[in-house]
């Protein structure tokens, strides 16, 4: 099974879990600007891990798929780290 991360929990937990899960993928891990509040949804949804910032999550070896949920000017700077990988 492939494993997601999701980067921002605003759309990112109000649907992209859900719709990754429904298509058999696992939400290997989350992240949020909000630390506490990714933390919660973790535990909520059951997520495995819930990373502190947004590169920890795209250098983790088991992340297979990103999902960027975060407003349009912070997409950039993600995108260009995670074609790096």
């Amino acid at each position: 099974m492939l494993k997601v991360g999701i980067i921002g929990l605003g759309h990112g937990s109000r649907v992209l879990i859900d719709a990754f899960r429904l298509n058999n993928f696992e939400i290997y891990g989350i992240t949020s600007k909000n630390y506490f509040r990714a933390k919660k949804i973790s535990k909520e949804k059951n997520i495995t891990k819930t990373f502190r910032n947004w590169k920890e999550l795209i250098n983790d070896k088991n992340v297979y798929i990103v999902a960027i949920a975060v407003p349009p000017y912070l997409q950039i700077d993600i995108i260009k780290e995670c074609l790096k990988k």
